[in-house]
């Protein structure tokens, strides 16, 4: 059988194990990685549709 080394958790100075063979974080990082997903993507929701807008007003000034 194969002995693969475990794998390490990919944020900087961070030396634990990920918790899964195809996981990129450890469990604490996985956490805190999927909290700043869910905010981002609350942003966007919002950003996204809004972007238009904003353009059509800022060219408006400029004329």
């Amino acid at each position: 059988m194969r002995e693969s080394k475990p794998k390490k958790c990919m944020m900087p100075s961070c030396d634990k194990e990920t918790f899964d063979k195809k996981a990129f974080f450890c469990r604490e990082h996985t956490r805190v990685f999927e909290s700043f997903m869910s905010t981002a993507k609350k942003v966007a929701v919002v950003a996204v549709p809004a972007a238009p807008l904003v353009a059509k007003v800022i060219s408006r000034k400029k004329k």
